[in-house]
Formats: C-alpha cells, sequence, structure tokens
C-alpha cells in the first residue's frame, strides 16, 4: 500500500503527532508521543470525538463498544483499517437522509434524477445514430449520479463513485461529477470522522491473526492461548488445525455478551486484539487487513484527522 504504513513493515521511528505531512502542513490537534515505532492505521465514524485532557482529538471510548452500526463480526473491539478507503466508508453511516425533502441548488433532487431521465428519452429519440450514442452516454452518467443520491447514498459517495467510473474508462461520468458543487446539497447530515491511529508493533504482533490456524500463530500468542484453550476443554494438539477467527467463533458463540467476555479474556491473556484481511485481499490472502483491538483507550491513540473524500488522508503522519 503506497504512502502508508503496513502491519508487518515497521516505520521508522520519528516523532508522531504534530509533525508535517507530506504537504508540510501540520496534522491537525496532533499531541506529541515521542519517538516510537508502530502502524498508522484508520477508523472512520459518523462520529466526531470530544477533546479530553490527554488528547485534543478525543480517545477511544471502550464502554461505546457494539453500540454502532458495525455487526462486529470479526470479534468485539474496536475496528481499524490498514486501507483509508476501507475506513472511510464508516463515516457516512449514520447519513440517511429523506429524499423528498432533500434538495440540491434548491430543488429536490428528484427533480434533477427525473430531469436525467427525459434526457435519456430525447437522446434514444435522435435519429443519428452517432449523434444519439454520444448525448446517451452523457444522460447515462448524469442519470447514474442522481441514481446513486436517490438511493440514498451520501453525495460525496456519488461523487467518489463517479470518479471512478471514469477511471475505469466512462469519462462522461467523472465529467458531470465535475460540476456538481457538494457545497449547494441541503437536508444531507455531513460526513462524519476520519482518524488517524498509532499502535505500537508490538501489539500487531501479538494479535490473534483470523486466518491463520492455532498452531501457527506467533509463538506468542500460542502460548498465550494454551491456558484459554484448556479452559474451553480444547487444547492445541486436538485444535490446532482450526482457524484463529473459528476458533474465537467457536468459544464466543460469535457475538453478544459473551463474545465481550471472550474478548477480555485474551486481553487479559496478553493478545489485545485481532487481526484479519480486509474484503479486498481476503480471498488472495494478502493485502491490507483491518484490526479490532480489544482495549483502544490502552493500546491506541489517534494522532492526527481528515481525510479527503475518497478516503485519503489529508495529513499523513511524517515518517
Amino acid at each position: 500500500m503506497h504512502g502508508q504504513a503496513r502491519l508487518f513493515e515497521p516505520v521508522p521511528a520519528t516523532p508522531v503527532g504534530k509533525t508535517g505531512g507530506p504537504s508540510g502542513r501540520p496534522i491537525s490537534g496532533g499531541t506529541p508521543m515521542g519517538r516510537q515505532r508502530g502502524a498508522i492505521l484508520f477508523h472512520g465514524t459518523p462520529h466526531t470525538f470530544d477533546p479530553t485532557a490527554k488528547n485534543p482529538l478525543g480517545e477511544f471510548d471502550p464502554s461505546k463498544i457494539g453500540t454502532g452500526e458495525g455487526a462486529q463480526a470479526y470479534g468485539h473491539g474496536t475496528y481499524l483499517a490498514e486501507n483509508p478507503k476501507v475506513a472511510n466508508q464508516y463515516r457516512y453511516t449514520n447519513s440517511w437522509f429523506d429524499t423528498d425533502k432533500a434538495t440540491y441548488q434548491g430543488k429536490p433532487i428528484g427533480r434533477h434524477y427525473e430531469q436525467a431521465l427525459a434526457e435519456q428519452d430525447a437522446a434514444n429519440r435522435i435519429k443519428d445514430p452517432a449523434l444519439s450514442a454520444q448525448a446517451s452516454t452523457k444522460a447515462n452518467a448524469k442519470a447514474s449520479f442522481w441514481e446513486d443520491v436517490m438511493t440514498h447514498n451520501h453525495p460525496t459517495v456519488a461523487l467518489r463513485r463517479a470518479a471512478e467510473r471514469g477511471a475505469d474508462g466512462w469519462p462522461e461520468a467523472a465529467a458531470y461529477a465535475n460540476t456538481i458543487d457538494p457545497e449547494k446539497f441541503k437536508g444531507i447530515p455531513p460526513a462524519g470522522s476520519f482518524y488517524h491511529v498509532h499502535v505500537s508493533d508490538q501489539r500487531v504482533a501479538n494479535m490473534l491473526d483470523w486466518d491463520k490456524p492455532l498452531n501457527q500463530q506467533t509463538p506468542k500468542v500460542q502460548k498465550a492461548l494454551q491456558p484459554i484453550m484448556a479452559n474451553h476443554s480444547a487444547s492445541m494438539d486436538a485444535h490446532g488445525h482450526l482457524l484463529g477467527g473459528d476458533f474465537y467463533n467457536y468459544i464466543s458463540g460469535g457475538r453478544g455478551q459473551q463474545a465481550q467476555q471472550v474478548s477480555a479474556e485474551l486481553e487479559k491473556a496478553g493478545i489485545p486484539g485481532i487481526k484479519y484481511f480486509d474484503e479486498g485481499s481476503h480471498e488472495a490472502k494478502s493485502g491490507t487487513r483491518n484490526i479490532v483491538l480489544f482495549n483502544p483507550k490502552t493500546h491506541a491513540k489517534i494522532v492526527g484527522a481528515g481525510a479527503s473524500d475518497n478516503g485519503t488522508p489529508t495529513a499523513a503522519v511524517k515518517r
């Protein structure tokens, strides 16, 4: 992953916090952490954390775990992403809006969608095939954007998708998106927050690997698991072939209060969280990962905030 720390590639020891990003701008409100090594991961949320005495950017609150939109499918904890675009999606989880009341440039968004559909019909009626195809391509790009918004996608998300379509060979989609001023939408909730989070190499190394068998976990993790396995009538000899995720679900029942107890049990044993391949890397078992921190207040620190619309950090920690 270009331009960000990989979970398994140590970041050179540099001051983290109020340091200049690639643009030379300081990270907004970052708190100096001294010379530390670790990964910079990302957390998207529809909320904005309140400043605290320890950190003006705010801190994770473990009591909020499980109360948000996430399904907690990979364990009870706070979720962080190595890929900023994965984290960015969660800024919009509470951005539902009423399409009958939302407007753009003072007109209901439904009117814009209807206009785009009318332009599609008009393009199809053009007798000259070449002119019809040209007009249809532009009208389809316009309709595609407004269909995204009409299906309750935040305009920022719709604009990003249009840009991606342009990159995939539909330049008219990107060109139409460039005519849209997101500031002229009304009646649509703002996007949430995007945080840059420091997690030490040691903590990442000591996490349960969701995608690996228990007998292929690191020696320290295997040692920490042994008494836990014994507590659940399991052993490395008999159950070492189980994947980390299968074992977690086996002893926790998947979710709910029992999963919370299992996360606390693993934390007490010295396993601070879980790491697993994200959706884009899961099939190949290679690429970027997400992590689940059982106690984010202890094991992570917010060191920056802010992201561009496509999820790229606006000010990365200088490394």
